[in-house]
């Protein structure tokens, strides 16, 4: 069966614009960098509120999201430090 070129080139722009998924990695307990490092390396993108290290993550470790999905990390100072 043959397919028209001009039908062949439709299904190759719509292949194109299909959203490619990654699942999100655990971020709990990493740096900012690190965080935005494995992120990239999902092809997905940081929302950052806070300072210090990752405490929680939306979406949550092992959510399958397309790639580009913003993931917002939350990040606090560790308690146990101190600047005396």
């Amino acid at each position: 069966m043959r397919i028209c070129a001009t039908c062949e080139q439709r299904l190759t722009d719509n292949t194109r614009k299909q959203k490619t998924t990654t699942t999100v990695p655990d971020l709990k307990g990493m740096s900012y960098s690190s965080a935005k490092v494995s992120l990239s390396s999902h092809n997905l993108n940081i929302n950052v509120v806070g300072s210090g290290q990752v405490i929680s993550q939306d979406p949550i470790a092992g959510t399958e999201v397309n790639e580009g999905t913003v993931i917002t990390v939350t990040l606090q100072k560790d308690v146990g430090s101190s600047s005396h």
